[in-house]
């Protein structure tokens, strides 16, 4: 460590910001608000302030430490010309804002108090590069010492999530474009030394266009690989991506564990999600030792020494000790899971976090929706608070529909902005989203005949078409019901795909939640001992009123009459199968995919009469 007394060392602050480079790195562009896309070294050579801005995972924190390090590499070889970069993390800026004589950790090394820092920037010997405004609390935000700072001559870049702060908006504005497929190749393969496992990850996720979300972030795309390496599944969306990237640290760390495990897994995950919940409250991203050890004291439900449970949940890798002493996730975005995860059953008690720390509100609610879908509470406690917006957004992020609450939200919103408001924008909404709704369905039928026909690759092994079968079924159903979650397994057996049922309307009310689908991607025609175990399973589970057997070369004729038999008892749930003929028929066509459910369910339902 190094206490300035005078002026700071600035060639000893330059080598420290080497070490600021990641380890895997893929050259990204920044987008300007004339839509050209930059190169990051370009705009930082020739732009004397500007703004980065990216979303959770979006890379913001790699660009900065890869341009620093690029930064302090040129000021290392001409001292003269060049200033000296200073990296500070948005939390670390706060406390420096908040206490002159805070010594702040720069670059991991080098300790610097505010009055050096400004000092270095107002003699023009340093730049400064502010790695997360979105991370300042609101009391910081509203301090004009921070403004001062970032308002003089001297050059400063600032990175943060959206939304820009009013203050920024005459500062140059750049957004940071998502991957494209071949920057995710590249960066795959940084991260195997095997290319032919890497061309492969990157092959598959091509073909599947639920996917190309996920790896346009190189956050999730290097979780999606992980994951990958390890179960061999991709997840389709955010949330479960998460939910199975922490699952891969638990089971990795087990698998390499020589002595007995002191914690399970979901303790681990309960005393995780209280260090995170202890994290945002109080509006950091980091906890010293002594902190999380009371965390863990007053959580404890275990036989064990703080101190043992701090070094079994440490070594998964999902909370990590900094140079300075500090502990921190291995990101905030799993962090943020963690906090959803743990309150998942008490939505009043996040609606309380939020009010203490509303920076990340909308990741929160979002990922609070994916996991407990039903978000009534949390809307009512939304409601309690004034927050109409957040109420609003509670509801989108639900998979579960209330709809006499959605009419009060409805009511509150227009009481507020105004019932000539409210219909205006409501006319514009409806316009933007029918503006060719036909071209739409078109082009969703094209991406899933796709699909269908690569389901069916007789070069590919039998456990790939599988796979690829039941993502297709994934979005063909898509519309009339959402996608739960994949191969659940529970204590009837397991289910390729749970669906819930999210169309409304006379004809669905009788139909009960729940969906449950078989996929069957063979060549013979499904037996009747396949479907019996089928109609067994769905049988056991309770509150099941139909479910699908969708297999591609239809299902012989002892089989259906087995599901007839079925369908003529109202007490058991309806098992109605599904063809590759009929799926084919269905692409050809314009119908809405609704109604081709309306007309299957309705045969069915004629066995009852």
């Amino acid at each position: 460590m190094n206490t300035f007394k005078e002026e700071p060392d600035l060639e000893r602050l330059a080598e420290a910001a080497l070490g600021l480079a990641p380890e895997h790195y893929v050259p990204l562009s920044l987008v300007g608000t004339d839509g050209v896309h930059r190169a990051p070294l370009d705009v930082q050579s020739t732009s004397q302030r500007f703004v980065v801005v990216g979303g959770a995972g979006a890379g913001k924190t790699v660009l900065a430490r890869h341009l620093v390090s690029q930064a302090a590499r040129g000021f290392l070889r001409d001292k003269v010309n060049e200033v000296c970069p200073i990296y500070i993390r948005g939390i670390e800026l706060s406390r420096i804002i908040a206490d002159p004589n805070y010594e702040t950790l720069a670059h991991g090394r080098v300790l610097l108090t505010r009055s050096e820092l400004v000092s270095l920037l107002s003699l023009g010997k340093a730049s400064l590069w502010l790695d997360g405004l979105d991370e300042l609390p609101r009391e910081a935000i509203e301090d004009p010492v921070l403004w001062q700072m970032l308002s003089g001559e001297w050059k400063v870049v600032i990175s943060t999530r959206p939304p820009v702060h009013q203050a920024l908006a005459e500062w140059q504005l750049f957004e940071l474009a998502a991957l494209d497929l071949e920057q995710a190749r590249v960066f795959v393969s940084k991260l195997s030394p095997n290319t032919d496992l890497a061309e492969k990850f990157i092959d598959l996720i091509s073909k599947q266009q639920g996917l190309l979300d996920l790896v346009r972030s190189p956050l999730l795309l290097e979780m999606l690989f992980q994951v990958f390496l390890v179960s061999g599944s991709l997840p389709d969306n955010p949330t479960s991506l998460f939910s199975m990237t922490i699952q891969t640290y638990l089971e990795r760390w087990d698998s390499k564990r020589s002595s007995i495990n002191i914690l399970t897994r979901s303790e681990r995950v309960h005393f995780l999600s209280h260090i995170a919940r202890r994290m945002y409250g109080e509006n950091r991203y980091a906890l010293y030792r002594s902190e999380i050890i009371l965390v863990i004291r007053d959580q404890s439900t275990v036989n064990f020494r703080p101190e043992e449970v701090l070094e079994d949940i440490t070594t998964t890798g999902l909370l990590r000790r900094e140079r300075d002493g500090q502990f921190e996730f291995a990101h905030k975005s799993l962090m943020m899971y963690l906090i959803a995860y743990g309150l998942q059953d008490d939505p009043a008690d996040l609606a309380i976090l939020l009010r203490e720390n509303d920076s990340a509100w909308r990741e929160l609610v979002q990922l609070f929706g994916a996991l407990a879908q039903k978000v009534d509470d949390l809307v009512e406690a939304f409601l309690e608070f004034g927050w109409v917006t957040q109420a609003a957004y509670a509801l989108s992020a639900g998979s579960v529909r209330n709809d006499d609450l959605e009419s009060r939200v409805a009511d509150t919103v227009e009481a507020q902005l105004g019932s000539k408001f409210i219909r205006s924008a409501a006319r514009y909404w409806v316009s933007k989203s029918d503006e060719d709704p036909i071209e739409d369905l078109r082009l969703r039928k094209e991406e899933e005949l796709a699909l269908f026909n690569r389901a069916t690759d007789p070069t590919l092994s039998a456990h790939e078409r599988g796979k690829l079968f039941e993502q297709f079924v994934a979005a063909f159903f898509g519309g009339p019901f959402r996608l739960i979650n994949g191969n659940v397994l529970t204590l009837h057996g397991e289910f390729d795909l749970v669906f819930e049922l999210v169309s409304k309307g006379p004809f669905w009310h009788d139909l009960g939640g729940q969906v449950l689908v078989e996929c069957k991607n063979e060549a013979k025609r499904a037996n009747t001992e396949q479907v019996n175990h089928f109609m067994q399973k769905v049988n056991n589970v309770q509150d099941i009123r139909v479910a699908f057997f969708v297999a591609r070369s239809g299902v012989g004729r002892a089989a259906l009459d087995a599901m007839r038999v079925q369908a003529a008892n109202p007490a058991k749930p309806l098992v109605i199968p599904i063809s590759g003929e009929q799926v084919i028929s269905e692409l050809d066509n314009n119908l809405d995919r609704e109604d081709f459910f309306v007309h299957i369910i309705s045969d069915a339902k004629l066995m009852r009469r």
